[in-house]
């Protein structure tokens, strides 16, 4: 298995604790929006300044809910494979239970794949294994029934593809990540920061403009103009600044929006206002 690079913290026997809570909710709203953004680079930076480890409580709420389980509800897949995989390398032997662990509502990362319906959030967790089949929420619901009530047909049926293979299993199996990604890859945004010093100044340059502030901090993500879903990694065309997924622009050359002739997409927004939206108060209020 490939090292993962480590991600210091002040103690190394947090994870048995499952789900810890000790970072400011300012720090909390950054992960939340980096996890949003689905941008890899931000989380990394993130967990590195402030020593955050992948089963820290990331809500004001007191829902015990973690970067992993935010990742799945969104179905932020990039994400999800960085925090599983560093999860694995920080805390081999507790892997399954913090995969596991729960929210204040009863829910594992299984099940939250159920309720929102996220399909591929839930094929990362088969892949890698340590996930219980069959546990029950605080209503006494297992993940398939789950996916049931919420009308999640999709995730019901690998559901029970799965139940096929395991009948008598509780868990599967953790894989030890046979089939780990390339970290070097993972790890070349963080690493090449110096050199695209430009970029990110114009990046903040933007962020810090009064009239973005509000977009940034309460704006709702705007979807895919291709699919109209806002699920999954969105990127953003670099000439006109339209969020797109990059699996709907596989194959296009040229940008659906402009019709500039090189289609190339970005993690970084370059044009607030198409990216975000703020709700309108009701003119009658």
């Amino acid at each position: 298995m490939n090292a993962i690079p480590q991600t210091p913290i002040q103690d190394p026997q947090a994870a048995s604790n499952l789900i810890i809570n000790k970072q400011q909710n300012a720090i909390k709203k950054q992960i939340q929006q980096a996890i949003k953004l689905g941008d890899l680079s931000l989380l990394k930076r993130i967990f590195r300044l402030f020593k955050v480890v992948p089963n820290e409580e990331i809500t004001n709420t007191a829902k015990t809910c973690t970067a992993l389980h935010y990742a799945c509800s969104l179905d932020t897949v990039i994400i999800l494979d960085y925090l599983l995989q560093l999860t694995y390398s920080l805390y081999k032997e507790d892997y399954a239970n913090i995969i596991n662990a729960k929210t204040s509502d009863g829910w594992n990362l299984l099940m939250i794949t159920a309720v929102y319906g996220s399909t591929n959030s839930l094929g990362l967790l088969l892949k890698y294994g340590g996930v219980k089949l069959y546990e029950k929420d605080n209503a006494g619901l297992k993940a398939s029934d789950l996916a049931l009530k919420y009308k999640k047909e999709s995730v019901y049926r690998i559901l029970n593809k799965q139940a096929d293979q395991f009948p008598m299993k509780t868990i599967v199996e953790p894989t030890e990540f046979a089939t780990p990604v390339d970290y070097e890859a993972l790890t070349k945004n963080e690493a090449s920061i110096d050199e695209s010093a430009s970029q990110q100044n114009i990046a903040k340059k933007i962020e810090d403009q009064e009239e973005h502030q509000d977009l940034f901090l309460h704006g709702k993500r705007l979807p895919c103009v291709i699919c109209c879903g806002d699920k999954g990694w969105l990127k953003y065309s670099e000439c006109c600044g339209h969020p797109m997924h990059p699996l709907c622009v596989k194959g296009i050359k040229r940008c659906p929006q402009c019709s500039e002739s090189s289609l190339i997409l970005t993690p970084t927004v370059k044009c607030p206002e198409k990216a975000f939206a703020l709700n309108k108060p009701n003119a009658n209020q």
